[in-house]
């Protein structure tokens, strides 16, 4: 794994900064995507919260 990471980190350094911008790009794509589905992900546990809440104290009374 070394071995790998050194290769990634060598090839890296040699490119050019257009080759480099084309994977901060990407990266970037990928965060926004990663960010949005962050916060769907939480709405749903919000919700999932106030409904067993709900839920709970509905059966208790």
């Amino acid at each position: 794994m070394r071995e790998i990471g050194k290769a990634c980190g060598e090839k890296w350094k040699t490119m050019t900064y257009e080759v480099k911008v084309q994977y901060y790009d990407v990266a970037t794509e990928q965060r926004a995507e990663f960010e949005k589905a962050l916060a769907d992900y939480a709405k749903r546990k919000v919700r999932m919260f106030f409904f067993t809440v709900t839920t709970v104290l509905y059966f208790e009374t």
